[in-house]
């Protein structure tokens, strides 16, 4: 499942701020700096996220509160999506449990 800009709870900027973090370059997702106030960014790493464990929205959504108010500000793209997967494994371990046993 994936979010679109529109879906996004909260106010973000959506330009480049400096050379080299362009998001039209396609850089692969681990690297450089994670910018929390950068929406292409954050719906990036949320869509990854989302792709690898395939959660529902709703989910991805309380992932976006936990970019915005709790993961550090100092981190990768690669470390931030590992804490959001630290944080939200047992979460995705049962929705993948859950989603496999309705099939």
């Amino acid at each position: 499942m994936i979010v679109t800009r529109k879906e996004l709870s909260f106010d973000y900027y959506w330009r480049a701020s400096s050379v080299g973090n362009d998001p039209d370059i396609g850089h692969r997702l681990g690297d450089g700096m994670f910018n929390k106030d950068q929406g292409y960014e954050v719906l990036g790493v949320i869509n990854a996220v989302g792709k690898t464990h395939h959660i529902p929205k709703l989910t991805l959504r309380e992932i976006e509160e936990y970019i915005r108010y709790w993961l550090p500000g100092h981190l990768s793209r690669g470390e931030a999506i590992e804490k959001i997967e630290q944080q939200f494994f047992e979460s995705f371990a049962s929705l993948r449990k859950f989603s496999l046993s309705d099939h």
